[in-house]
């Protein structure tokens, strides 16, 4: 699960996981939801601190693995909106300061 920062931000762990092809279960802050959307094969989102709701994802994932062409798909939607590139330079800009 993707921490992420509930107050914003890019979360490069997310953008990792998802353009390396692999099934994510994060929370539904606004960040996750920007880069995801809606559940669909390949991710799911949970409510922030339902662990109920992170014990349903995680079992539903590993019962019904996604297909990998719908992992694909994500990371080539992915990748089209965001650049990890500019993503790196800004955090690069933020450690130096």
């Amino acid at each position: 699960m993707s921490g992420g920062d509930a107050g914003g931000g890019l979360p490069t762990a997310l953008l990792e996981a998802v353009l390396a092809q692999r099934p994510v279960v994060a929370s539904d802050i606004g960040p996750h939801i920007e880069i995801l959307g809606d559940d669909r094969s390949g991710h799911r989102l949970v409510r922030l601190g339902d662990d109920a709701d992170l014990t349903s994802a995680i079992t539903h994932m590993a019962a019904n693995p996604p297909c990998p062409s719908d992992l694909s798909a994500l990371a080539s939607d992915v990748h089209a909106r965001f650049s990890f590139d500019r993503a790196r330079q800004v955090h690069e800009q933020a450690y130096r300061a």
